[in-house]
């Protein structure tokens, strides 16, 4: 399982003497013992003399999908998994489409009825379609007569499979459980996939989350620790010189933000990658200015300036870690 691999990996980290980081790592209901394994692992690794920092994201786990992008909510089902990841467009509808094939897709996902049920349609395209935006496919079944599975199908095939849905708060979202973790000196905040998933989800706002719902809201961390976490702490992680601090003669990288108005926006659709592609974004709320060595950005006044400063990093280099390592 998920406990298991994440212990494996650290040992053999550990075991060539390698800095490492985990991402990333999720505490829920049902697996809160399981994390707290993986946490003591984490601290015996320390008092060896390694340093493996697990990441934890902020966000509570959100996956939207279509039928024209292979999901991992799909993973457990074989036939539907094979269709959407290596079928075609049009191969795919055809699946869905034809009595027989679309008769073994839905006994095989039926079980999961539930998961089905309280899925959302975020976004459509075509106009017949727009009444169903926002509502769960429990409604849209209802409404139309179907099961919420057969809803889900309909609408995938009758937008070309640009029928987009989400499925919400799917864990990572109990507030005391998350707010520790995130809190733990061993975690670093965050986690990247390297935009693998745009289609997926939205991490834009993660840090807007982290100050307005678990400092501002529920006083789970301090201002002052989870700005430590997110700067000067990322940046002795991972090797970063000369940033991370307000300090003489380091790069001055800073953000200007309002404590009690900091927050992340909704989640947006927008279709501005090249090749037609889409993706999610989301706002920055309470950001005054940032800030790139030494100067402006982007501000809330101006928006994105001509000042270009940022640069390439240079490779890790040796960085004083016992800061953060005790």
């Amino acid at each position: 399982d998920e406990t298991k691999t994440l212990l494996k990996s650290q040992h053999q980290i550990c075991a060539i003497g390698a800095d490492g980081e985990h991402s990333p790592l999720f505490v829920s209901a049902d697996n809160v013992d399981a994390v707290n394994r993986v946490m003591a692992r984490v601290d015996e690794q320390f008092a060896r003399g390694a340093r493996v920092w697990p990441q934890v994201q902020t966000r509570p786990i959100d996956i939207s999908f279509s039928f024209a992008v292979p999901s991992l909510l799909f993973i457990r089902l074989p036939g539907w998994y094979n269709v959407m990841r290596f079928g075609t467009r049009d191969e795919i509808i055809e699946a869905f489409s034809n009595p027989e094939s679309r008769a073994k897709l839905v006994a095989e996902a039926s079980s999961q009825m539930a998961l089905w049920s309280f899925l959302r349609l975020r976004h459509v395209a075509s106009e017949a379609n727009q009444q169903y935006v926002g509502k769960t496919l429990a409604e849209i079944g209802e409404m139309r007569g179907v099961t919420p599975l057969d809803a889900m199908i309909d609408l995938s095939i009758e937008e070309k499979l640009d029928a987009h849905f989400i499925a919400e708060s799917m864990g990572h979202n109990q507030d005391k459980d998350v707010g520790g973790l995130l809190k733990h000196p061993r975690v670093h905040i965050g986690a990247s996939d390297g935009g693998a998933h745009i289609l997926s989800f939205s991490t834009y706002g993660d840090t807007g989350y982290l100050f307005g719902h678990f400092v501002r809201d529920k006083k789970l961390l301090t201002l002052e620790e989870s700005v430590r976490k997110i700067t000067s702490e990322t940046a002795a992680i991972w090797g970063i010189p000369e940033r991370g601090l307000l300090q003489q003669g380091l790069v001055a990288d800073i953000v200007v933000f309002d404590p009690q108005a900091i927050d992340r926006g909704a989640e947006v659709y927008v279709q501005d990658v090249p090749g037609d592609g889409s993706r999610y974004i989301r706002d920055a709320i309470g950001v005054d200015t940032v800030i790139v060595a030494g100067g402006v950005a982007w501000s809330a006044a101006e928006g994105y300036t001509d000042d270009a400063r940022g640069s390439t990093l240079p490779a890790p280099i040796e960085t004083p870690l016992e800061r953060i390592a005790a």
